[in-house]
């Protein structure tokens, strides 16, 4: 049977080996594995609330090996003028050979059952979201939204078309065909130069002002 319990720092490596099996592959940089154990420390056993009586959690299987792993980390907050514990939660992961498992529905319930007056989390995935939402939990509709406002429309679409750019040359390479640059990544270098001309030649904004 499944157990969930405190995590500790002598749980640091074996859930940097999980969190490295189960995020790893997706990660735009390769991750090394001290890095995302100090992150681990650092974020989850060190940082300055630590006094409070919230922890994370570890879901361990009968042979004693991490098949779950779910970060908090405790906030003091004020609501209607009055200090609440808050308990941010982040990272849930579940060993994808423990995913017919209820790992990761017993680690949200170990969160739910916490001493804090409210428990929030963020970007959470599909899984994650129905795990939440089975459990009571609710989602913040406008707040879960993610806005952006580019400063520098022209520079933002060289960007994004860079980044789409080198997704499709990784996949001809392997293929065995990279294309050397994208026409739609020109077009939007151009704007950017067309841009920058056209306010040299504005006239200057005047220091005087109308009454």
């Amino acid at each position: 049977m499944m157990q969930v319990r405190p995590f500790t720092s002598g749980d640091i490596p074996r859930v940097a080996e999980l969190f490295l099996k189960v995020f790893g592959k997706g990660a735009l940089h390769p991750l090394r594995r001290d890095e995302v154990a100090r992150a681990l420390g650092d974020v989850f056993l060190d940082h300055p609330w630590r006094h409070e009586p919230l922890t994370s959690f570890v879901c361990e299987t009968p042979r004693g090996a991490i098949a779950g792993f779910l970060g908090v980390t405790p906030r003091r907050m004020r609501f209607k003028g009055r200090s609440i514990l808050v308990a941010v939660s982040a990272h849930l992961m579940v060993d994808p050979d423990e995913r017919a498992s209820l790992s990761g529905v017993q680690l949200q319930q170990a969160l739910f059952a916490g001493p804090q007056d409210l428990a929030i989390t963020d970007g959470a995935t599909d899984q994650g979201l129905a795990i939440w939402t089975g459990l009571g939990g609710r989602v913040a509709g406008l707040p879960s939204m993610t806005w952006l406002r580019p400063l520098r429309p022209a520079a933002l679409a060289v960007a994004m078309c860079d980044r789409s750019t080198g997704c499709l040359r990784r996949a001809r390479r392997r293929r065995g065909r990279v294309r050397r640059s994208s026409t739609a990544s020109w077009f939007a270098a151009g704007l950017i130069g067309f841009g920058a001309r056209v306010r040299q030649l504005r006239p200057p904004r005047s220091m005087l002002t109308q009454f």
